[in-house]
């Protein structure tokens, strides 16, 4: 909410986090990692959910200071980062989507003309299977996906590249045995010459996934994709 100043405000380079079977929905967070001090933070939580999910975005938010603290430079700017970018994929909504068995998304970066540079590890959905609920939207919210982005995948793959997440699943046959090679339901593109730090809502295409990034600017969209969720 804007104007409402954090309760409790930490900087935490180099700190260290435990968790202890002790305390199951806890996390203790020690600023400096060679020894404790009044700084030192200790997280009661309602859950293990809730734990793992603070885990997570404590992870990211360490795994990014590392990638600038290494590769140098800032994110943003005026075109794509030339030095390192961490995007979460932390949620996805879907209207009117049947069960899916083994859903996950996986991410891929590809260059300008769609040749793949990079497959990085798929984001199981956490339920199975995955259907819809009563108002017909299948969502989740705490995916905890992400693509890490370093200086040498960005250079790799120049400018006008993409990454393209994938929605897919295990089908079945006539038969009703499971396919050995998921299929792709649903997809979505992020240009990377327009990302920027913070939140973006990323639009969801019915498939076949138009992997190929000048295509896509050059035939427009609405000529190639059909919109969902």
């Amino acid at each position: 909410v804007s104007g409402v100043a954090p309760l409790v405000a930490r900087a935490l380079d180099a700190a260290l986090v435990t968790a202890s079977t002790h305390a199951p929905h806890s996390l203790f967070i020690q600023a400096a990692a060679s020894k404790a001090s009044l700084k030192d933070l200790y997280l009661a939580l309602p859950s293990e959910e809730e734990r793992d999910e603070w885990l997570q975005h404590l992870v990211a938010a360490a795994s990014l200071k590392l990638l600038n603290t290494v590769f140098g430079g800032a994110l943003g700017g005026s075109s794509r980062p030339k030095s390192a970018a961490l995007v979460l994929v932390e949620g996805i909504s879907i209207n009117q989507a049947g069960p899916m068995s083994k859903a996950h998304v996986s991410a891929t970066l590809t260059d300008n003309i769609g040749v793949p540079k990079h497959a990085f590890p798929p984001a199981s959905l956490p339920h199975e299977p995955w259907q819809p609920d009563k108002r017909g939207v299948s969502e989740c919210e705490t995916l905890g996906g992400k693509a890490m982005l370093s200086k040498h995948l960005l250079e790799e793959a120049g400018d006008g590249a993409c990454v393209f997440f994938e929605v897919r699943h295990t089908v079945r046959n006539r038969l009703g045995r499971a396919s050995d090679r998921p299929d792709t339901q649903y997809w979505a593109f992020l240009e990377l010459d327009k990302l920027r730090p913070g939140p973006l809502v990323l639009q969801l295409y019915k498939k076949p996934c138009v992997m190929n990034p000048q295509m896509l600017r050059g035939a427009g969209l609405s000529r190639l994709t059909k919109k969902e969720g």
